[in-house]
């Protein structure tokens, strides 16, 4: 019989620091309440730059589906992984109505294309 090596494995990773519980040595880096801030949640949303460049192309490819209307610079954004990445930003939009606030979601894929999400208005 071959014994797998998955347990040892298990064992020291879960030994590291970053598994620590509160008031272990190591739980400073601990996921927890006091550290919540400086850990995203796995598959949660994070903001970044509305001046980053991923931000800026999905804004771009947003600008190019939308006719008749103009999207002014974002206001904020937010990525979140999953298989591939999404792009979720907020800016001024103006039509016929006048301006307003919508939110977009663009999906890039793992081979970096563009796929339209999702629109709200704010």
């Amino acid at each position: 019989m071959r014994l797998s090596p998955l347990p040892v494995i298990l064992c020291s990773l879960l030994a590291l620091p970053a598994f620590a519980e509160e008031g272990e040595e190591g739980a400073a880096c601990a996921p927890g309440p006091a550290n919540h801030a400086r850990h995203h949640r796995v598959g949660a949303y994070a903001q970044v730059s509305p001046e980053l460049d991923l931000v800026k192309e999905a804004h771009a490819y947003m600008q190019s589906h939308l006719a008749g209307f103009e999207l002014l610079p974002a206001t904020e954004a937010f990525t979140q992984v999953v298989a591939g990445l999404n792009i979720r930003f907020t800016c001024p939009v103006v039509g016929e109505e006048g301006p307003f606030n919508c939110q977009f979601v663009v999906f890039r894929d793992l081979r970096g294309r563009l796929h339209f999400t999702s629109a709200s208005r704010q």
